[in-house]
């Protein structure tokens, strides 16, 4: 059976009790129901996993004992970084979450010409797409958590990236490139749900992105870096069948 996972901010060691916080303790005692002495498992996203014990349970109040580390971090080998126009709230959230348990290793949300989200609600954002990405990190077993940078204009984003395969998601274009048989790192960048303007797409363009296209029909502005993440582990990752 699997045991519970919670993120916990803190510096963690074998043998020091400590107290998890007061929402993840809630969630123990009141929801999971655990008691004293069962097991369950923290990382504190820094890489690793410790099993602790329940030491304590007094109301939201559970103190924990590490007492194994394990250091695998199940994050795939090949690093991915999304540039991420941001999305409507569920869509944002949905995006964040999927891209998080496919082992995204960066995240940047960019604001773009076509952006539906007021600029001034945009930036009160970034506690709650970190708190969607630490509950991803819970449920998938990831242990290391994606970095969640700043928002960002699109041309400040692009004149910093850098990785092996440049790509822009954009419709009816050409398939994936495969100049290339090693790639260590891949950047995307996908749209809002308007898509981009014709400048934005020159500039990525200019700046050496290859556009690239996902089958012959449209897909949605959260469905796009779903799948352009995925197609990047099949071909380049460690979603690819062997013999």
């Amino acid at each position: 059976m699997t045991l519970p996972r919670f993120f916990v901010d803190a510096d963690l060691s074998i043998g020091k009790t400590f107290a998890l916080p007061e929402a993840s303790g809630h969630h123990l005692a009141r929801v999971l129901r655990k008691t004293t002495a069962e097991h369950i498992v923290v990382f504190n996203g820094k890489g690793g996993e410790f099993t602790c014990k329940i030491e304590s349970v007094r109301k939201n109040h559970v103190e924990v004992r590490p007492i194994k580390h394990d250091e695998n971090n199940r994050a795939p080998q090949l690093r991915t970084t999304l540039g991420l126009c941001i999305l409507k709230k569920d869509s944002m959230n949905s995006v964040l979450t999927k891209v998080t348990e496919l082992g995204v290793s960066r995240i940047t949300p960019i604001i773009s010409d076509y952006c539906a989200v007021a600029h001034k609600v945009i930036h009160h954002r970034q506690i709650h797409w970190r708190q969607v990405i630490i509950a991803a990190c819970e449920q998938c077993g990831l242990n290391i958590l994606p970095t969640l940078d700043p928002v960002t204009n699109l041309s400040d984003w692009l004149s910093n990236s850098s990785a092996d395969i440049r790509l822009l998601a954009v419709p009816g274009r050409a398939p994936i490139p495969r100049r290339l048989s090693v790639v260590n790192s891949v950047s995307l960048l996908t749209g809002p749900e308007g898509g981009f303007s014709k400048a934005e797409e020159n500039e990525a363009i200019n700046i050496g992105f290859d556009t690239v296209t996902f089958g012959e029909r449209v897909l949605r502005a959260e469905t796009a870096p779903v799948v352009a993440l995925s197609v990047s582990h099949q071909v380049w990752g460690n979603f690819g069948i062997t013999e």
